[in-house]
């Protein structure tokens, strides 16, 4: 018994006096994770007028305080939401060099989280969420004191742990809520049979591998794959002889979701850490006996935190909610330890999207969309990391009812009709500046069409009759 105190304790002390050999992977990590945040907040600046038409923000007045008292626009107007995504954007490129990367991370946590209450709908994807706490958990290894990274800093194996953990979270929960769904296609080994073309948006070579998983029959064995990379693999993380082969492995998996689909920038945003991940490595300090902890008010407080962080992130990995409610309400506010889930329900189809303008209801001419083709079939270009959100919510539209009209899309379709040459993030062309009354959207379910024969020149196949919705934009209300 008393050995295995002593081995405790060494391993214990070893684990907090373990200090990074290069510390230029920080280096590398914070220049990396910069191009993601520009690239992310470049391409918000660039559609923001289209978001900032159709989406209704969040009246603060309705709000919790404990949601309310951290938000930037309960101080100042939601007219000002450009200026809050320029000074993220100048935060960005001020990391990249370097400058102030705690306070720059910390502000951009701060005002990101502020701008999902002025774009609900458009900034409530898992990956927005995820950056947030990426910036969150990345200023525990990240000295407020400088006014430039410097290389003589000392980093401890714990002030990485609450980040390692998050990247954790995010993989197991995406595993766990694929199997508590009882969705019959992940249950069956069948997903990857339908996925590569009815997720969001497939780009060229989605099809290509589809065709050969069908051909080979892999599906099954893919999937397979995908819960262990997800339920089992990222626990090496925590072990340090299996950590370099866990993060390649972990890179590995995010390239593959790369060549199948476009997500954004978000994969690009789990690699960073994986990279930081891949080149960690620590020193230890032999004679551990002599080693001494300085109980000041700062460790102390630091040390609160720290043990706040890991004990919420162990409940939130397995029991997805946190031990006090209080804690919960207070990282709801600051948009932390979300639960995370990808695809746990699979779609089993793809729509093509027609849309038609009229002012007659007898003469129709067509809109052009950005990423449909003139027929209404997806593009399959590759746009990532560029994220076109109209595009991805348009998606979530195909999955409901119709009678299920969120007011976005009642605003879509008022702005195509409109003669204001808005929303071009979106709409590729317009017949003419003109004002039309009628909008016509007609939908029908596609697949891949894997005939030898055709599959090159026409990658998409109809399953079924096309259904159209008119709608008179005189009578649309909100």
């Amino acid at each position: 018994m008393q050995k295995l105190l002593v081995l405790t304790r060494h391993s214990f002390l070893t684990f907090f006096t373990s200090y990074l050999k290069d510390t230029s992977i920080v280096t590398l990590y914070l220049r990396l994770l910069a191009i993601v945040l520009t690239i992310n907040f470049t391409s918000l600046i660039f559609q923001f007028s289209d978001l900032a038409l159709l989406d209704v923000p969040v009246n603060l007045n309705t709000v919790p305080l404990s949601l309310k008292w951290l938000n930037i626009f309960s101080y100042i107007s939601y007219d000002y939401s450009l200026y809050v995504l320029v000074a993220c954007l100048i935060l960005s490129i001020l990391i990249f060099f370097l400058v102030f990367p705690f306070w720059a991370l910390l502000f951009i946590a701060f005002l990101y989280s502020a701008l999902i209450f002025r774009f609900p709908t458009f900034l409530s994807f898992q990956w927005d969420i995820l950056l947030i706490e990426v910036c969150f958990f990345s200023l525990f290894f990240i000295s407020p004191k400088y006014f430039r990274y410097t290389k003589d800093i000392k980093y401890s194996f714990i002030s990485f742990l609450p980040l390692m953990l998050l990247i954790i979270r995010l993989f197991v929960h995406s595993g766990l809520v694929k199997l508590l769904s009882n969705d019959i296609y992940w249950l069956g080994l069948s997903a990857l049979d339908i996925h590569l073309y009815s997720q969001p948006m497939p780009h060229f070579l989605s099809f290509f591998i589809h065709y050969w998983l069908i051909k080979l029959n892999l599906g099954s064995f893919f999937v397979y794959l995908v819960f262990l990379f997800e339920l089992v693999l990222p626990f090496g993380l925590l072990i340090p002889t299996y950590r370099k082969i866990t993060a390649g492995l972990l890179i590995f998996f995010q390239l593959c979701i790369l060549l199948t689909g476009n997500f954004g920038f978000f994969n690009f945003l789990v690699i960073v850490p994986l990279i930081l991940f891949y080149r960690l490595s620590f020193d230890y300090d032999d004679d551990i006996q002599k080693y001494n902890f300085r109980f000041s008010f700062k460790t102390i407080a630091v040390g609160i935190v720290l043990c706040v962080i890991l004990i919420n992130s162990s409940f939130k990995l397995f029991l997805f909610k946190s031990p006090v409610p209080i804690m919960s309400s207070t990282f709801n506010s600051m948009m932390l330890f979300k639960s995370y889930g990808l695809f746990a329900r699979m779609t089993t189809k793809k729509t093509k999207f027609n849309v038609f303008v009229s002012n007659d209801l007898n003469q129709w001419f067509p809109i052009e969309l950005n990423y449909f083709d003139p027929q209404g079939y997806p593009t399959l270009e590759l746009v990532q990391p560029y994220m076109p959100r109209i595009r991805w919510q348009l998606w979530f539209k195909f999955l409901m009812p119709n009678d299920a009209l969120p007011s976005w899309y009642l605003s879509l379709i008022k702005y195509i009709a409109s003669n204001d040459f808005a929303l071009n993030s979106i709409v590729k062309s317009k017949p003419s500046n003109n004002s039309y009354q009628y909008v016509k959207l007609c939908y029908q379910s596609i697949v891949f069409n894997l005939n030898k024969e055709t599959r090159f020149r026409y990658p998409w196949m109809d399953q079924s009759f096309s259904t159209c919705d008119i709608f008179d934009t005189k009578k649309i209300s909100f």
